[in-house]
């Protein structure tokens, strides 16, 4: 279900017909926030959700501003605040994972598939504004 809003959602952005048409269907939204972290590096992370309006579903995800790169990632399970899963993370080998809860939030890398196995990039990510 959510690699087919995933999908949907390259489609759209790139063919304004399309997105013209789909407007009926899904509902897209973007919030931009902006995070001081505790290496005085600023991240800006994009989260979009679209709802199909048809089917009542939803998916989340994000893409991350960091170091003049975008990285996307996914929802993922999480036990505690929100959770996204990136595959393709600073080089082709890494992944990357956003993980907030509240007003603070870190990121982190993992090698290969194993994103529960994770290095800590930046923490203590403070929220600072919505842009």
């Amino acid at each position: 279900m959510k690699l087919r809003h995933l999908t949907l959602f390259a489609l759209l952005t790139a063919t304004p017909l399309w997105a013209k048409q789909a407007s009926n269907v899904l509902n897209l939204q973007q919030r931009s926030y902006r995070y001081l972290c505790d290496n005085k590096k600023n991240v800006t992370v994009h989260y979009i959700t679209t709802e199909d309006r048809k089917k009542k579903s939803s998916v989340s995800f994000l893409y991350i501003d960091l170091d003049n790169q975008s990285y996307g990632l996914t929802e993922a399970v999480s036990a505690s605040g929100a959770r996204y899963v990136g595959h393709h993370g600073t080089d082709l080998s890494h992944g990357l994972v956003w993980w907030e809860k509240g007003n603070s939030a870190s990121l982190y890398s993992f090698a290969g598939d194993d994103a529960q196995n994770t290095h800590v990039i930046y923490q203590d990510c403070r929220l600072l504004k919505r842009h």
